[in-house]
C-alpha cells in the first residue's frame, strides 16, 4: 500500500474504533442507569397520614361537647343541652366523615404520583435497554469491520488514539508502514 493509503485507512480505522469506544461508553452509561432501582424509596401512604388532625379535631369537638353538656344542663334547662349535645356530635361525625374521605382521596393521589413516577423509569429502562440492543448491533457490524485489521494490529493498539497516533506518524513521516508504525507505539511506552 502507498503512504496515502496507509494515511486514509488509518483514519478510516481511527473514526471506527472512537465510534465503538463512543457505543461502548453509552452502553456502559445506559447499564449504570438501569442497575439503579427503579422504586422511588418512597414508603406507600397510608390513609391515617392525611386522616390523624380530623381525628384530633373530632376529639376535641367531642371534648367540648362533654363540657358543654354539663355546664348548659347544670346551669340552665336540659333542652338547650341536649341541642348543644346533637349540634356538637353531628358537627364531630362530620368532620370525622370529611377527614375519612379526604384522607382516602389524598392518599391515594400520593400513592399514584410515586407509582406514575416508578412506572416512568420502569419505561426509562425498557427503552434504554431497547437502545442498548441497538447499540449491540451497530457495536458488533463495526467490530466485523475493523476485525479485518486485527492481524496488523495488537489488542492494546485497537483504540482510537492509538490509531490517530499511527496516522500521525505517516503523516509526518516517521512511518512507512503499520508494523514500522507499531514498533514506534511500542518503543514509545
Amino acid at each position: 500500500m502507498t503512504i496515502e493509503e496507509d494515511i486514509k485507512l488509518a483514519e478510516e480505522l481511527t473514526a471506527k474504533y472512537a465510534e465503538i469506544e463512543e457505543i461502548e461508553k453509552k452502553i456502559a452509561e445506559n447499564e449504570s442507569i438501569i442497575r439503579r432501582p427503579v422504586t422511588l424509596g418512597h414508603k406507600r401512604y397510608s390513609r391515617f397520614h392525611f386522616f390523624w388532625p380530623f381525628l384530633v379535631i373530632s376529639l376535641v369537638l367531642a371534648f367540648v361537647l362533654a363540657k358543654l353538656v354539663a355546664v348548659v344542663s347544670y346551669d340552665y334547662f336540659y333542652e338547650l343541652g341536649y341541642l348543644i349535645y346533637i349540634a356538637l356530635g353531628v358537627a364531630g361525625i362530620v368532620v370525622f366523615v370529611a377527614g375519612l374521605r379526604f384522607s382516602a382521596k389524598k392518599s391515594d393521589e400520593a400513592n399514584n404520583k410515586v407509582s406514575s413516577e416508578e412506572e416512568k423509569l420502569v419505561n426509562r429502562n425498557k427503552e434504554l435497554e431497547t437502545e442498548n440492543r441497538i447499540f449491540r448491533v451497530k457495536q458488533g457490524k463495526l467490530k466485523k469491520e475493523v476485525s479485518v485489521y486485527d492481524d496488523l494490529f495488537p489488542l492494546r493498539y485497537r483504540k482510537s488514539e492509538y490509531m490517530d497516533k499511527i496516522c500521525n506518524m505517516f503523516k509526518n513521516g516517521k512511518a512507512a508502514d503499520f508494523e514500522e508504525a507499531v514498533i514506534l507505539l511500542k518503543r514509545s511506552k
